[in-house]
């Protein structure tokens, strides 16, 4: 599956404990493509602008941090908070100075910090996150605003995106978990409420009131993304032990 000369993977870190040295879940949970992995997602420290899951401690270390810019993979800090504010982005200023530097990337879900991010840390990658739900016609678009963007691994069919042009700059997913067949996504609402410790007026879970089957992981083709010209992709461990 992962035989695909020139592809780039960006990996998921979250669930990890910082004690747990970042080499032994590469060699473990990716040890299959570890040689093509240019970037990692996950919590570092606290910021109030986290979101797409609930923030319980940093899955980093500073010997990993120091283990991944050793071996040239990026980190992807998801500051997806659906509601920003200017405090929060006061509040941020350590986590955003600690990690900027080029290769690192920040993901945002909108645009209402974009150009207070561009000016203030201009090395920094701005992706457009998966929680946005840009539609494969709108991303033109968006990449006049954002230097990549995520799309949603419903689109990872050739008729839908053959014809987009910027192929180099657009992420897919390799594979999903719940979020493939969830017709509404309000736990990316309740995240950022509990993130950011705002009142909580969202559900958790969509599940509560629009039932559907659980699918478990749902993989995608990517030699058939890949021959389409796309070469970044998201990709999640199947085991479920970091999500």
């Amino acid at each position: 599956m992962y035989d695909l000369p020139d592809a780039q993977y960006i990996v998921s870190m979250r669930g990890k404990q910082d004690s747990t040295p970042i080499k032994h879940v590469l060699n473990t949970q990716y040890n299959d493509f570890k040689e093509q992995i240019t970037s990692i997602f996950c919590f570092a420290e606290y910021t109030p602008l986290y979101g797409g899951r609930t923030f319980g401690s940093s899955n980093l270390s500073n010997d990993d941090v120091e283990y991944l810019y050793s071996n040239n993979i990026g980190i992807r800090l998801p500051l997806t908070n659906l509601f920003p504010t200017d405090d929060m982005y006061t509040r941020s200023q350590e986590v955003l100075k600690k990690y900027h530097r080029a290769g690192n990337s920040i993901v945002l879900s909108n645009d209402y910090l974009l150009s207070r991010i561009r000016e203030d840390f201009p090395m920094y990658n701005i992706e457009y996150s998966v929680i946005a739900d840009c539609r494969p016609s709108d991303v033109d678009s968006k990449l006049e605003l954002f230097d990549t963007v995520v799309l949603h691994g419903r689109f990872n069919k050739p008729a839908i995106l053959e014809n987009i042009v910027k192929k180099d700059r657009v992420i897919l997913f390799e594979g999903m978990r719940c979020a493939a067949n969830c017709p509404d996504k309000v736990c990316y609402k309740y995240f950022s409420q509990v993130n950011s410790n705002s009142k909580i007026t969202y559900p958790t879970c969509s599940q509560h009131y629009i039932p559907r089957p659980n699918l478990g992981f749902v993989s995608y083709d990517l030699a058939s993304l890949y021959n389409l010209g796309f070469r970044q992709f998201k990709v999640l461990p199947r085991n479920g032990n970091i999500v």
